[in-house]
């Protein structure tokens, strides 16, 4: 038996809702009829999977389920028994449980895309659209085949730009570390020594040094205090802020200097990519903007979709709306002009999400080319002020001896 969340409308028209348990969607309408109700809608109620079970399912898990069912579907072998293959392969103790709730209520007669609608942790919106679509056409393999191809790019667009911040990052933790081994241990022990051979006439920038040296040794819970507050303020603030500041907020990450283009690059080969899938599954153009504008990941991104789409729906082709809102360079907007005129909107959108992935992967590099040396530039800088304020006084004070 499998328990269905449902909303049913009675004889005088209330609306009623509530859940019970079904063998399957013609039982549960039949239970309903019982006590004069008609079923308007009803999902699966997902299985409650144990928290401290650790995170959701990876990346690499879906990327496998949907290579998994693309090949077994192909082979001719039936959906249930490649689910259960696979149950038995899965490593991941919260997605093997859910792959379990979902075979069960594939087993009481509910959808592939139903049953997975009922776990949108896992699987998102537009993951369930394509899977319906695929329900619906008859072609499951092509569609586990596009959204394993959509995760794999994904994933591997995930990992470019998780390198384009492990650098700048490694690099300033370790100028960080250096400048506080400096302050807090070396400079304390040669201050004394300074003080005593200048007779304390030191000149600004070391008096500045050693201030700086001083209230870093006296205070130094600040260094973990501030970063934590400001983290924890700014993590609050998103949280509770109004959709309005999220998308300021999100609008002004397109602006950072050296990665803001990069992201926007990223946001838009993530939308074109799905959108042009969307498409290609037949799913209608209004709808397949919808699903795709959150795939962005930007609100900046998604509100400037959301409203080329109202103008679609006046009457405004993709590509004039897309201009209009000044989404796209103008070579993608021709793209997609030539797309439509050609009926092959699905194949210029891919092209479109080539385009983005080659300028994402040119970006990348000049990126990394460019963090390198101004790192070390940047490295460069402290230690030759800070060797400049301790010696100086020094060399002054033997100059003067030597005289």
């Amino acid at each position: 038996m499998t328990i269905y969340r449902y909303r049913a409308v009675s004889d005088s028209g209330q609306i009623r809702s509530g859940q019970t348990e079904a063998l399957n969607l013609p039982d549960l309408e039949a239970r309903l009829a019982q006590i004069r109700l008609d079923l308007i809608e009803a999902h699966v109620r997902p299985v409650a999977v144990p928290s401290g079970w650790g995170a959701g399912p990876t990346s690499k898990d879906l990327i496998t389920f949907c290579l998994h069912l693309s090949q077994v579907t192909r082979a001719g072998i039936s959906l249930l028994d490649g689910l259960q293959d696979l149950i038995d392969d899965v490593e991941h103790p919260r997605f093997r449980v859910i792959l379990g709730a979902v075979v069960a209520a594939i087993q009481s007669g509910t959808g592939l895309a139903d049953a997975l609608a009922a776990y949108p942790k896992v699987f998102d919106r537009t993951f369930i659209a394509l899977v319906r679509a695929g329900e619906q056409s008859g072609n499951i393999p092509e569609t586990f085949r596009r959204l394993a191809d959509s995760l794999k790019w994904r994933d591997e667009l995930r990992s470019s730009f998780k390198k384009l911040l492990i650098y700048p990052a490694f690099g300033m933790t370790v100028i960080i570390a250096v400048f506080l081994f400096l302050m807090i241990y070396l400079v304390p022990q040669l201050s004394g020594f300074i003080r005593s051979m200048t007779g304390g006439h030191l000149p600004l920038q070391t008096k500045i040094l050693l201030a700086i040296s001083n209230f870093l040794v006296n205070h130094w819970w600040v260094l973990l205090a501030v970063p934590a507050a400001i983290g924890v303020a700014l993590g609050l603030l998103l949280r509770f802020a109004s959709e309005g500041l999220r998308a300021d907020f999100d609008a002004l990450k397109l602006r950072l200097p050296l990665i803001g283009p990069t992201l926007q690059k990223i946001a838009l080969a993530r939308f074109s990519s799905t959108l042009g899938m969307l498409y290609a599954s037949s799913i209608p153009v209004l709808a397949a903007l919808e699903l795709s504008a959150g795939s962005a990941g930007n609100r900046m991104i998604y509100r400037a979709v959301i409203a080329s789409q109202a103008k679609i729906a006046d009457g405004l082709t993709i590509a004039e709306s897309f201009e209009a809102a000044n989404l796209f360079p103008k070579l993608v907007v021709r793209m997609l002009r030539i797309g439509e005129s050609t009926g092959e909107l699905d194949k210029s959108l891919a092209n479109v999400s080539y385009f983005y992935d080659r300028e994402i992967a040119d970006a990348i590099k000049s990126v990394q080319a460019l963090v390198e040396p101004v790192l070390t530039v940047f490295m460069g800088s402290i230690l030759g002020w800070l060797i400049l304020s301790m010696l100086g006084p020094l060399y002054d004070t033997i100059s003067k001896l030597k005289i």
